[in-house]
């Protein structure tokens, strides 16, 4: 009997230690506060397959915006998006894009929906529920915005200082 009981003793000094080695992870979203209701979705993906607000509901989303052309940095925010699979992933066309661009940026991304708006004013009327008085516009397409299952934008996080395995994290710490 004292055998079991030391031999528990031991397994809960082993489980103790083993369970403070877990390394907590801080989240880096900043909260938007009040959320803002997405109100405005009328996006085209390849061949013309729609993105409305019916898009944001049931699963968080993740957004992205960027030029057609995707530079450098562009590639690597998609990237980063395209390993990721608790959340929806949604890259917007900063303008208007041919298909044949479209087509391209899927086949690399193929986790990714890559969009466009139907029209300039349609992606503008998208683009403007993202002008946060606490991201400067210049920085506005270096972030990742996470829309939350009920289509309200709530955190944004800053893409070039994120892993995907650190935005997985984010997910699980908001479900």
């Amino acid at each position: 009997m004292s055998r079991l009981i030391i031999l528990v003793f031991y397994f809960s000094l082993f489980f103790n230690a083993a369970c403070q080695q877990q390394e907590d992870y801080q989240s880096s979203a900043e909260e938007i506060f009040p959320p803002v209701t997405m109100k405005y979705a009328a996006l085209n993906r390849m061949d013309n397959l729609p993105v409305s607000l019916t898009f944001f509901k049931d699963d968080w989303t993740m957004v992205v915006f960027g030029e057609s052309s995707c530079s450098d940095n562009c590639l690597n925010r998609l990237a980063l998006l395209n390993d990721v699979k608790s959340a929806k992933k949604l890259f917007v066309i900063d303008g208007l894009a041919n298909h044949a661009t479209l087509r391209e940026l899927a086949g690399l991304f193929p986790n990714v929906a890559i969009t466009m708006g139907v029209t300039a004013s349609s992606f503008d009327r998208f683009y403007a529920q993202f002008d946060l008085d606490s991201i400067e516009p210049t920085q506005k397409q270096k972030m990742i915005y996470l829309v939350s299952p009920s289509a309200e934008l709530v955190y944004s996080l800053d893409a070039e200082e994120i892993t995907s395995s650190d935005l997985e994290k984010e997910i699980v710490l908001l479900n």
